[in-house]
């Protein structure tokens, strides 16, 4: 399926299959051989697809996009595991749901094929828990939606393994991982490295990324990572992330404690990891304005990590519709930081940094982040 999104700028175009985006001018469309010419140049149109394989959204809207290009879902709160940084804490678990249900499950879908939004995010908790995880993910495939899921990989079994290999619309698999053996049992609980590696064997290592926070730990072992993941047959790629602030990851020795730390990590970052010159906006967050999160109520959010705020909730999708919420001046206004407006490093590409980031450390959404000088300093002289 092609999905065709009319913005107020253009278009912006995706194909599930293949798996390419590209921006467009609007007019192009109504050019029949002009528009698939421009799509078999771009490898977003194949011969053997036609145009009533296209999905034409045109949605009005007051944010910058008429909806997000992707959604990240939790579809339940327990995990087997008890990481040191991550957000997902939950302090009387008797008191909160713990797994999506399916109505609620097609509700989302609906609104993906209402909004053309590309891609759901499944996470948690861990998303091999939900008792009918299998049903969602054939749901997800009957109805054509591209989905990625997020895991601690401990339930990368051969018989999991097997039904994922099947699947036509699962674009990756995120598997956590933070560094050496010796670190990662440290936040991820003992004998999980070993796990990881292991179960991740199950399963083509093309279909797998993973996933890392970068902490004052870690950072300077991903290079011994790589060298253990291809001694194990595992070549694959590695997405980096800095720690996120919460309040949770406030109680340990994981985030940075002084300016100079963060000095000493930008300038290792900016040498061995992060090539800025092409991606100036790998700081940006996306949330209200390519993204928002959606938890186990239907709640939903700007952004995930504040997912166990009540107060940031912007509206719940059983009882409003989509395009209201997305429409909200809370989600539109999201992203705004009191004290970068006039930062000369702000349209450089720190673009206000991490709100989540801003509220754990500072109690204010529109407060400073944490993280300014390891943005200045990355950002500096380019």
């Amino acid at each position: 399926m092609i999905i065709y999104r009319k913005e107020k700028t253009g278009a912006i175009i995706f194909n599930t299959k293949t798996k390419k985006i590209v921006e467009i001018e609007e007019e192009l469309f109504s050019n029949t051989k002009i528009f698939i010419n421009v799509m078999k140049k771009y490898n977003i149109f194949e011969n053997n697809q036609n145009l009533k394989n296209i999905l034409i959204v045109n949605n009005i809207s007051n944010n910058v996009l008429s909806a997000p290009l992707k959604i990240f879902l939790s579809i339940t709160n327990e995990c087997n595991l008890q990481c040191l940084h991550c957000f997902n804490y939950i302090d009387k678990k008797s008191e909160r749901l713990k797994y999506i249900d399916i109505s609620t499950l097609k509700k989302i879908i609906n609104i993906c094929k209402t909004y053309g939004i590309f891609e759901l995010k499944l996470s948690g908790g861990e998303p091999f828990l939900h008792p009918n995880f299998i049903k969602i993910l054939k749901l997800l495939e009957k109805e054509e939606i591209m989905y990625t899921i997020y895991t601690n990989g401990s339930y990368l079994s051969e018989k999991n393994c097997s039904i994922l290999k099947k699947l036509k619309y699962l674009k990756k698999i995120k598997v956590s991982i933070e560094g050496s053996k010796e670190i990662n049992d440290y936040i991820r609980g003992k004998d999980s490295f070993n796990n990881v590696i292991k179960n991740c064997k199950n399963i083509n290592s093309k279909l797998i990324e993973f996933n890392l926070t970068l902490n004052r730990y870690n950072y300077k072992l991903i290079f011994d990572l790589v060298k253990e993941l291809n001694k194990n047959n595992l070549e694959t790629t590695i997405d980096l992330g800095l720690i996120r602030y919460n309040n949770k990851i406030k109680k340990t020795d994981l985030v940075f404690k002084s300016k100079q730390e963060y000095i000493e990590f930008a300038n290792y970052c900016k040498k061995n990891f992060f090539d800025l010159k092409k991606n100036k906006n790998y700081f940006a967050c996306s949330g209200g304005y390519s993204s928002c999160a959606i938890d186990v109520y239907g709640n939903v959010f700007p952004c995930g990590m504040l997912q166990h705020e009540k107060k940031f909730i912007i509206g719940n999708i059983n009882n409003e519709s989509f395009n209201k919420i997305w429409n909200d001046i809370k989600m539109i206004n999201f992203n705004i930081c009191n004290e970068c407006q006039n930062c000369l490093l702000f349209e450089k590409g720190c673009l206000g940094g991490c709100r989540s980031n801003a509220f754990y450390s500072t109690g204010d959404i529109k407060g400073k982040d944490p993280f300014c000088t390891f943005y200045q300093e990355s950002l500096n002289n380019m």
